[in-house]
């Protein structure tokens, strides 16, 4: 049985944060499969949801070799079950602490997040309140962090972000309230050169310069394609150095499976005026589910030496198992950073324990870090069909496709979920024609379809996920 991912990230209060992102100015969307937030509490069906109401936390005491209580967590729901309010209490006495406050848009995207503490005088006080805004497509756009102060709120960290028609981050830029005024302190500007198949020819990106206040040129990425325009086969990173931009690292002879997955990659350094061949990847799936894991080997001499491996793991019920990484010591695999989950079901195969352990660098094993007990579960019938969510939640573009052009399928506001989501494109005769699977992240679902080798007629894409089955109708010319 899987288990959406929302519930976690937003109870956790370690949800993903989205990269260069301060937490404070991101929204506490659920964690990716792939993040070390990552665990099962949310039982899923296409009516119904079951949500822990109450979680007892504990931290791992090194010295007695005990587990300590800390928090107990309360937590009240939507009709979308999503969570209202979560609040944690000392375990003790359960005597309230802080609690966080939620508020969604109509697609489900998290709008405002509201922290208070418990006061002496027994009642609560604002802290931070973060407000998020996006455009269309789900996209982030605005993100506003203010603090309490004086009995009002005042403006902390702003971040902005753009986007192109392919729903792709073009700038994002983050500010601090100085002076009454918006003071940029970080950025970064991307800009896309796209073939006529909408694939990436190359990525061009510039930083912010404190000192000027512009956007300086530091890197370009180039790609080349093979027969199929959106797999590319050879990439290249280029840095500025004084005004010409100088080849680092090429990846190169990119390899991939039936469902588009990539499965080989070579790394080629730039030294001496010449490409060098240094290392490789390898990269395997499990047969169901998201689970993978990446082999790097290094070139030693005429030899290939084990360099790496990281595993994204999960169970029979489709929950995150780990996050971890290993290092080739001694002629063993030893771990050397991340966490791994050992969970527990209850009879009716619902997670109600979770212990992460952390990889200890030194020892090179894993050790007790949290513990999290779940009680108090609650079923609640979704106030709306997911498919007719869903529905509305869906855009395919650009709609009619001309011949050769990929397509975007973009499905956004869904919970969190560790299984893949299923995409089929599927003809006039409704025959299969094309099949792939991809990962919910950050509560949406966004994929490039190549048609380079479909004939022009009438599809279906078909989208299948845990909260239900859509369509949409694609004209390919």
């Amino acid at each position: 049985m899987r288990f959406s991912l929302l519930v976690l990230g937003l109870l956790s209060g370690s949800a993903l944060q989205a990269q260069s992102i301060p937490a404070s100015s991101w929204p506490q969307l659920a964690g990716r499969p792939d993040s070390t937030t990552a665990t099962g509490q949310q039982q899923r069906t296409t009516t119904a949801v079951t949500v822990p109401g109450r979680s007892m936390n504990y931290s791992w005491n090194t010295s007695s070799r005990t587990w300590t209580p800390t928090v107990m967590r309360t937590t009240t729901y939507d009709a979308a079950a999503q969570p209202l309010v979560v609040q944690d209490a000392d375990s003790a006495t359960q005597v309230p602490t802080s609690r966080r406050q939620y508020t969604y848009t109509t697609s489900g995207l998290v709008g405002t997040v509201l922290a208070e503490i418990w006061n002496s005088s027994g009642s609560y006080t604002p802290t931070t309140l973060n407000t998020y805004t996006y455009d269309a497509q789900g996209h982030v756009i605005h993100s506003l962090a203010q603090t309490w102060q004086n009995g009002a709120w005042q403006n902390n960290n702003r971040i902005l972000i753009s986007w192109d028609v392919q729903g792709r981050q073009t700038e994002r830029t983050s500010a601090t309230w100085t002076n009454n005024a918006w003071l940029i302190r970080s950025g970064t500007r991307n800009t896309y050169r796209y073939a006529p198949s909408g694939s990436v020819l190359e990525i061009t990106t510039a930083g912010w310069n404190t000192l000027t206040s512009t956007f300086d040129l530091q890197s370009r990425q180039l790609f080349t394609y093979g027969t199929n325009p959106q797999q590319w086969t050879n990439s290249i990173i280029q840095f500025m150095t004084a005004g010409t931009y100088v080849n680092y690292v090429r990846q190169n002879n990119a390899q991939y499976d039936a469902q588009g997955r990539q499965t080989y990659l070579e790394f080629d350094s730039w030294t001496a005026g010449a490409w060098q061949l240094s290392s490789r990847n390898t990269t395997t799936y499990a047969p169901t589910g998201p689970g993978q894991e990446i082999f790097s080997e290094n070139l030693v001499g005429s030899s290939w030496v084990n360099g790496s491996r990281v595993f994204f793991s999960y169970d029979a019920n489709g929950n995150a198992t780990g996050q971890y990484s290993e290092q080739w010591r001694n002629n063993a695999w030893v771990p050397s950073s991340g966490q791994r989950y050992l969970l527990r079901y209850n009879a009716g195969n619902v997670v109600d324990q979770r212990v992460v352990q952390e990889a200890n660098t030194s020892t090179g094993v894993f050790v007790n870090s949290t513990k999290e007990r779940y009680s108090s579960f609650q079923m609640i019938t979704l106030a709306a069909k997911p498919t007719a969510r869903l529905q509305a939640a869906v855009s395919l573009y650009p709609n009619p496709a001309a011949a050769g052009q990929a397509a975007t399928l973009l499905v956004k506001g869904l919970r969190e979920q560790q299984a893949p989501a299923t995409i089929e494109v599927l003809n006039g005769l409704g025959q299969v024609v094309h099949t792939r699977q991809e990962r919910v992240q950050q509560g949406r679902i966004e994929a490039q379809l190549g048609l380079g080798s479909l004939p022009a007629g009438l599809y279906t894409v078909r989208v299948q996920t845990g909260e239900g089955v859509v369509a949409k109708s694609l004209i390919c010319q």
